[in-house]
């Protein structure tokens, strides 16, 4: 699944769910790389079994070989690169994330707080539990350049007060059937929109999150503004969206 960058290229690192089955996840993450022409180095938080039904399992790995791999993937870093954080199962892992992160303090870091699977998932079947978000919330939201939550993430928003840059997706909001807004929050600064018509069936696509923040990512290792960041990760996904992701 690894990719190796071209001289001069940006590197994407992923520590998220394996996802063969659906397509979400680490392999979203690749496709997303391979497509911005970035390299890409996958490190396996958990492992998952999906498929149309929806999530049916979470195997999350030993903490300690999910740190090994991220340390290994981080020390070969030579060029500029991004980090991009998404399902991460249990709090072991998240500390574990956190810990070997505290050597790298400039590496960008884009964090999808995924706690649930947006489509069907069996009772009880989370891709980050209770005591994870915990951990989430004190070790890695204040340290990520940018948080995606979706709406229903999102909630009041109190929990994501230490955060440097929060980009609220609106696609769950269906208050209005036309448009999708999402705004990008930045401390100090007036909230920025982003609109987009709403695409029919959108429900049916399968991993926009991740794609969405990985994206995010490699646009901000290769040294663009956030909201530049923001804009042209939007404009990839959107356009995946509306051919049926068959680029």
């Amino acid at each position: 699944m690894s990719a190796v960058p071209t001289a001069g290229a940006a590197t994407l690192v992923a520590v998220a769910g394996d996802d063969p089955g659906a397509g979400a996840g680490l392999q979203m993450d690749g496709r997303v790389a391979a497509a911005l022409g970035c390299g890409f180095v996958p490190v396996i938080a958990l492992e998952t079994d999906q498929g149309k039904d929806g999530l049916s399992a979470v195997r999350p790995r030993a903490a300690t070989a999910v740190g090994a791999e991220l340390a290994a993937a981080l020390a070969e870093l030579r060029g500029p690169a991004a980090l991009k954080l998404g399902a991460l199962g249990n709090a072991a892992i998240v500390r574990e994330v956190a810990r070997q992160l505290v050597a790298f303090p400039d590496l960008p870091v884009v964090l999808d707080p995924v706690r649930q699977a947006t489509s069907n998932a069996e009772a009880g079947i989370f891709l980050l539990d209770a005591a994870g978000w915990q951990a989430c919330l004190t070790f890695l939201l204040p340290r990520a350049d940018l948080v995606t939550p979706n709406m229903d993430e999102f909630g009041d928003g109190k929990e994501y007060a230490a955060c440097t840059a929060i980009l609220q997706t609106g696609g769950h909001d269906r208050g209005d059937a036309e448009t999708v807004v999402d705004r990008l929050w930045i401390p100090g600064q007036p909230p920025q929109e982003f609109r987009h018509p709403r695409v029919a069936d959108a429900d049916q696509n399968h991993g926009t999150g991740c794609a969405l923040s990985s994206a995010i990512a490699c646009h901000l290792a290769r040294g663009q503004s956030m909201a530049d960041a923001v804009s042209a990760a939007r404009a990839l996904v959107l356009d995946w969206m509306m051919t049926g992701w068959k680029r």
